[in-house]
């Protein structure tokens, strides 16, 4: 069994085979409560990351996307504050980044944090942001799903198992600064908040197919297949 479809190729290079391998999805306990809108809707529009500041989770073009976001007097673009959580090995080059961009204002660098406060982050938080081209589920992603943000994942990857483009998040493409930086704009330019219905069905989505209990099923699901096959079927089970 992998975690996601990304790692079936890796696994069936493992194996030598890839009829008998399984994708079963990990599962989150989501928050009791989900984001609540505020009334009326205000800014600036809270954008939140969290990963591990590493080569692979894309947070860099996540900066360069936005650097190219920035509010003027009389543009259409809402205002728009990031707080990345996480730290890593690139933190500090990030920074630079950011502070090259003239972003150092507008990006908050959090540090590592417990999963409650992160919870508490993400209740407080409008659109989650990874762009991660090396991601083969992305348990982050379903997190702040479950906790009502639109959610932005990345086309091939873990997310996409799960993410809807349009229905229960935005997907963009790997490596595509400019790809990230239109799913943002739309957003961002849309007085309406129209996203906020899609950020509600990833929510509930992500509150019935991707927690525990669904995980669970699904495990029971393929042990009550291997065990009702016959001795010669359950060879194909073996790696």
């Amino acid at each position: 069994m992998v975690v996601g479809e990304p790692l079936r190729a890796y696994a069936a290079r493992l194996a030598g085979r890839e009829d008998h391998i399984v994708s079963v999805w990990n599962g989150v306990e989501p928050p009791a409560g989900q984001r609540q809108a505020p009334t009326p809707d205000a800014e600036p529009i809270e954008l939140i990351c969290v990963a591990n500041l590493q080569e692979g989770k894309g947070v860099d073009l996540l900066i360069d996307a936005l650097a190219r976001l920035e509010p003027t007097p009389g543009s259409d673009l809402a205002e728009w504050r990031l707080t990345l959580i996480g730290d890593g090995p690139l933190r500090k080059e990030l920074q630079r980044q950011a502070e090259a961009a003239g972003l150092k204002a507008r990006v908050a660098f959090a540090g590592t944090m417990t999963n409650a406060e992160v919870f508490d982050r993400l209740l407080r938080a409008d659109i989650f942001a990874l762009p991660s081209y090396r991601e083969a589920f992305g348990v982050a992603y379903i997190e702040a799903m479950a906790s009502g943000l639109l959610t932005i994942g990345v086309e091939g990857q873990g997310p996409s198992q799960f993410i809807e483009h349009g229905r229960t998040g935005l997907l963009v493409k790997p490596r595509d600064v400019a790809s990230l930086e239109t799913a943002l704009r739309s957003a961002l330019t849309d007085r309406q908040r129209s996203w906020r219905a899609i950020a509600q069905s990833g929510a509930t989505f992500a509150r019935s197919a991707c927690v525990w209990s669904a995980h669970a099923e699904k495990l029971l699901e393929t042990y009550r297949a291997v065990a009702s096959s016959s001795s010669s079927d359950v060879d194909q089970y073996r790696v």
